[in-house]
């Protein structure tokens, strides 16, 4: 049997290593109970007050905040009261606490005293204060980018409106053209118009057949080649009525050239500057054109410039993308403002960081999905609100809570209509339940 002289003093290193991390447990509720004091001290809305029951030291319950440690994991009475203490202070500065407290002061930079926050917390916010910093900058991006989207697609839809009130003009000129009876026109060769002004002169000539003068463009050609004919305005009152209305004509077709000059900038803009349009190159005369029959007049230049290929990429920007983005500020305002928050509240934690990174992605998924539930091109109604698709993703991406309670509900209220029911007559199955056991004897 081996000498105890041999053996490691067991018996004598457990109590050493009781007593030590006894001490050590003191020290850190003390280390809290003075952090929390200092806080709810400085706070105007806290009432400062405790009572504690216990044994209280120098008419104080608050000494054993300052106590010597190693004294107070000797009694076991000021253990209880150092306990008390630390949790009345506690619940007077909820809904924060100790850890929280030192985190956001590490957070603001802010020093307190008592070497308050350490240096492990310190070393630990780094990572919270760069997820901060990336959603500050992102949501800075996406808030450019947005503003420039909705001004783009705010000018196609001014151009394509400018577009049909131009051509309902023309109609209505055309329409009033054609009323107008015979004598109201002359015809006259092609080669005796004169160009003035970088387009076709006409002749004003009585019913006798006056001398040509300088006039208004004429309305409109008439046959092919040297047998090309213009009608122009005669003289008299007819005449005179076919004059304003060729005027009318003649400027209403030069908003329409303008219209579709501006519409092929608008499309070459676009191609330029959102990704999504530059799959065949950075030049506009480079853009995919649908295929064109054999022998058709329609090129690129026609397809660039039409209101078809302005109408297509408003519908995807304004159903699609216009709500991604928005659903994405929406989140990150959520972000912003619980962290506004905590901050204040002095409730910051470490997790924060990762909840808020997955809070801006749930955002900006359900915003870009609102495209496959509503079209871009009408308002949405809700709650008696007419509001555009782009502000119901950004409503969105801010209350996700309250989506996701929809979400839910909506899928509960399905699966409880495919469940099949029970056939009829059919009792339904009930669980044996377990025997009873008889109550144990006296």
């Amino acid at each position: 049997m081996p000498d105890d002289s041999t053996l490691p003093p067991l018996s004598q290193a457990g109590p050493r290593a009781d007593a030590s991390g006894a001490i050590d447990f003191v020290r850190d509720l003390q280390h809290d109970g003075r952090l929390l004091l200092r806080h709810v001290a400085r706070r105007t809305d806290r009432a400062l007050g405790v009572a504690v029951s216990g044994p209280e030291v120098g008419n104080s319950a608050l000494y054993v905040l300052t106590a010597d440690p190693t004294a107070i994991a000797a009694d076991h009475a000021q253990i209880e009261a150092l306990a008390a203490c630390v949790d009345v202070l506690s619940r007077q500065a909820a809904p924060a606490n100790a850890s929280t407290i030192r985190l956001t002061s590490a957070y603001l930079r802010t020093a307190l005293e008592g070497n308050e926050p350490p240096e492990e917390v310190r070393a630990r916010v780094w990572r919270l204060r760069l997820v901060v910093k990336l959603i500050i900058a992102w949501v800075a991006v996406a808030m450019l980018c947005a503003l420039a989207l909705l001004a783009h697609v705010d000018d196609g839809r001014r151009m394509m409106q400018q577009l049909q009130e131009v051509r309902t003009q023309l109609d209505t000129i055309f329409g009033e053209l054609a009323k107008l009876p015979q004598a109201a026109w002359i015809a006259q060769p092609a080669a005796a118009a004169q160009p003035q002004g970088g387009g076709p002169a006409g002749v004003s000539g009585a019913a006798g057949g006056a001398a040509p003068t300088a006039f208004l463009p004429f309305c409109s050609p008439e046959g092919e080649g040297d047998q090309r004919r213009w009608r122009a305005p005669a003289g008299g009152e007819a005449g005179s009525q076919a004059q304003a209305l060729c005027s009318q004509w003649a400027q209403a077709a030069k908003r329409e050239a303008l219209v579709f000059l501006r519409l092929q900038d608008w499309n070459c803009r676009t191609q330029r500057f959102v990704p999504l349009w530059r799959f065949a190159g950075n030049s506009c005369a480079d853009t995919e054109v649908p295929p064109i029959p054999a022998g058709s007049p329609v090129g690129a230049h026609d397809w660039n410039r039409t209101e078809m290929r302005t109408g297509g990429i408003i519908a995807v920007l304004s159903g699609f993308v216009l709500p991604l983005l928005m659903g994405s500020i929406g989140g990150c305002a959520y972000v912003l403002r619980r962290l506004d928050q905590r901050l204040s509240d002095h409730t910051l934690e470490i997790r924060d960081g990762w909840h808020s990174v997955l809070r801006v992605l749930l955002a900006t998924v359900l915003g870009g999905l609102l495209g496959a539930v509503w079209s871009g091109d009408h308002p949405v109604t809700v709650a008696d609100l007419t509001l555009s698709l782009a502000a119901v993703a950004f409503f969105v991406g801010f209350a996700l809570e309250a989506v996701f309670t929809l979400i839910e509900a909506m899928v509960d209220g399905v699966a409880g209509r495919l469940r099949a029911p029970l056939p009829t007559g059919a009792a339904p199955a009930v669980l044996p339940s377990a025997p009873l056991r008889p109550p144990p004897g006296p």
